[in-house]
């Protein structure tokens, strides 16, 4: 245990001010991500006027699908990053227990 202490705070450089910049790292890119879509979304509102309603839930799958295309492929790369992840079955129960009001 304490070897992964040591390990974790030489990888921060400097305790809150190292953890502080691993932590806006990891949460730039899915912020840059939701900012791009709804500067995309609101530009293209203004452009070409409200969409359908088939139109706004197709946009949501595909910002949904490139957002985990995304994921999949940057994956690899922060897994030493993050430091727990939340298993895919957890992630799964919550959604379907918020979808049914539970």
């Amino acid at each position: 245990m304490g070897t992964e202490r040591a390990d974790t705070d030489a990888k921060s450089d400097g305790g809150l001010a190292g953890a502080i910049g691993r932590v806006t790292s990891i949460l730039a890119i899915p912020y840059g991500y939701t900012v791009t879509l709804g500067a995309a979304a609101l530009l293209a509102v203004a452009r070409l006027g409200a969409p359908s309603e088939v139109e706004a839930l197709c946009f949501v799958v595909g910002a949904v699908l490139g957002f985990v295309l995304l994921a999949a492929i940057g994956r690899p790369y922060l897994a030493a990053e993050i430091p727990m992840r939340v298993p895919c079955l957890a992630a799964l129960i919550r959604i379907r227990d918020r979808v049914s009001g539970g």
